[in-house]
């Protein structure tokens, strides 16, 4: 994976970003790209957990094995971040400062 200085955030549960629904449907997205679940997982808890805890969470639920959610894990996670950078620009996002 080439580094171009970019930091993206995901922020499924609203903590930093107000208005952005583009951090789930990257996530929804990628799981559905590559794992072929297509569940509701607005009922999991994201509350201070990583992309790939929330990842395996979701895919645990699922009923999916270790070796199947190792299998695409990486690439799964990398789409996502493909995904958020080339649909963010569509959203009308409210930044939200914590101190």
């Amino acid at each position: 994976m080439e580094y171009n200085g970019i930091l993206a955030l995901f922020d499924i549960d609203g903590t930093l970003v107000r208005g952005a629904r583009c951090h789930y449907q990257a996530f929804v997205e990628s799981v559905r790209k590559f794992y072929g679940f297509e569940e509701d997982i607005s009922g999991i808890n994201y509350a201070g957990k990583t992309d790939p805890q929330i990842l395996r969470e979701v895919l645990e639920l699922g009923g999916f094995t270790e070796e199947e959610i190792q299998y695409s894990f990486k690439n799964c996670l990398q789409y996502m971040v493909q995904y958020y950078i080339k649909n963010v620009y569509k959203e009308d996002i409210k930044i939200k400062i914590l101190y």
